[in-house]
């Protein structure tokens, strides 16, 4: 799901080593990037949610990307 958000797939710097999933206190995923997506999700601004939910036979994952029009290659390259 992450890897769609950047609409790249599992390729570049969108690769499993440079994602994590964690959680928070309340048990929230939360997003982390490392290498260079991070520095790419840096300049643009990018925060990246994700929802996880499964059962004994399904596991479904939603993420979406939220930017922010202020940070310094925002208006460059979208």
């Amino acid at each position: 799901a992450i890897s769609k958000v950047w609409g790249t797939g599992i390729a570049g710097d969108t690769l499993f080593q440079n994602m994590e999933i964690r959680h928070n206190t309340q048990g929230k995923p939360i997003v982390c990037f490392y290498g260079n997506l991070l520095s790419s999700a840096n300049t643009l601004g990018l925060k990246c949610h994700i929802s996880l939910s499964d059962t004994d036979n399904t596991v479904v994952a939603y993420a979406l990307a939220e930017y922010n029009p202020h940070s310094e290659d925002w208006y460059n390259n979208y």
